[in-house]
């Protein structure tokens, strides 16, 4: 016990040190930032030291109750200070489940022993995705608009659909765009003198409606408790469960509410291209179709969406020495592409059917806001199981300019 509360008061002292630095008027941004940084180590530290202090106190308790010695080890919370010089500390690149750990909403219900209430709820709380500029939380008011360059790198999954569409944000329900429908180019040289062809666009003014997808998931209250688990649950399992959702609607959606229309329902897709006879193979009829789109659609493809199962066909195909065409398991792995095009391989795409577009030109993710976390243990009986629910949802609308930019490939 003695141990533990020299811990805390060493977190305290050090967490003071770090508020007195936050409060000085005389320092500027830049230097407040600097002195946070030289005590964020020993600050990270000393929490970590309570954590473990608590976790073993807990132990000894165990053990202690087991063989009947009857003696008792509390562990109180973390001093208030700490967990406001965490909170406070400056934003740097943070996963979804670190955003939810450092929000106030949940530091508050540790120190305060909120959780050991009958009911009580963490309030909302909104993450950002790390590759988005800005972090926002219930404190920043409205969202902003977000442009996620690139492919978005996961640590546990493959890039998702969503890392080849060009995002941005919306504050309304409804997206309102002009879709073009025809294309006619009759540009051509001309006499002096003579008239000029004209060319054609068909336009037509599409609304998508800003839809929301979302899950729950039941927690222990002292998995709860422990930020360190928490955040990995969060960041491993809730995250990558809206993602797969997401990979569904972009694709799949039905357009029927609460349904997105996704793409491959889409009116106006080019033309599909099947696998022909041998020695026709899946990849010629990919390059058949990409160079279908680039005549139709006047757009460059960038990407092709995959069956995992499809693509490890084309990553195993061999010439006739037995070499692989893609090189061999033990060559170093590039990025997986084909005919120079990003692969995303998801087992939401039919197996035998592969989708080729130019994604980044000819379609857009508009998001409000980002992924919004609560947490509440008044769900069902969870509060006489002593169980938490955690919710993740988020809000957003695929716009496609153009459905003759995207062309399914079938026969795989």
């Amino acid at each position: 016990m003695n141990r533990l509360k020299k811990l805390q008061d060493k977190a305290t002292d050090l967490a003071l040190k770090a508020q007195t630095v936050l409060d000085d008027a005389d320092m500027t941004a830049a230097e407040k930032v600097e002195a946070y940084n030289a005590l964020k180590p020993d600050i990270e530290k000393a929490l970590k030291d309570v954590s473990d202090e608590k976790h073993l106190a807990g132990e000894r308790a165990k053990i202690a109750d087991i063989v009947g010695q009857g003696d008792t080890v509390e562990a109180g919370p973390e001093a208030a200070a700490a967990a406001k010089a965490v909170e406070a500390r400056p934003v740097e690149s943070k996963t979804l489940g670190e955003q939810f750990v450092d929000s106030g909403a949940y530091q508050s219900l540790v120190t305060s022993g909120a959780m050991r209430a009958k009911e009580w709820t963490s309030g909302a709380v909104e993450l950002k995705k790390p590759d988005f500029k800005a972090l926002l939380t219930t404190a920043d008011g409205a969202p902003q608009p977000a442009l996620i360059p690139g492919q978005q790198l996961l640590n546990f999954q493959a890039a998702t659909i969503a890392a080849l569409i060009p995002q941005g944000g919306t504050d309304g329900n409804t997206i309102r765009y002009i879709r073009e429908t025809v294309a006619t180019n009759a540009a051509d040289t001309v006499a002096e003198g003579a008239l000029k062809p004209e060319s054609a666009l068909g336009l037509a003014q599409v609304d998508e409606p800003v839809r929301k997808i979302a899950t729950l998931l039941p927690v222990t209250d002292e998995m709860l408790e422990d930020a360190a688990q928490i955040r990995a649950y969060i960041d491993n399992r809730l995250r990558l469960f809206v993602e797969i959702a997401e990979d569904d609607q972009l694709l799949n959606g039905t357009g029927v509410a609460p349904d997105l229309t996704g793409l491959l329902n889409r009116t106006g897709l080019a033309a599909a291209v099947a696998v022909g006879a041998d020695p026709d193979t899946g990849a010629d009829a990919v390059f058949r179709q990409i160079t279908a789109l680039r005549i139709g659609s006047f757009l460059e493809p960038t990407g092709i969406v995959m069956n995992p199962g499809d693509w490890a066909t084309f990553r195993l195909a061999r010439d006739g020495n037995g070499n692989y065409f893609g090189g061999g398991p033990f060559t170093g792995q590039a990025p997986d592409n084909l005919w120079g095009l990003q692969v995303v391989q998801t087992t939401r795409m039919a197996a035998g059917t592969a989708l080729v577009g130019a994604f980044n030109t000819a379609a857009q993710i508009f998001r409000r806001g980002g992924i919004v976390v609560d947490a509440t243990n008044s769900h069902a009986d969870n509060f006489a199981r002593n169980i938490t629910t955690i919710r993740a949802e988020e809000r957003l609308a695929l716009a496609v300019y153009r459905p003759s930019a995207f062309g399914t490939v079938t026969g795989l």
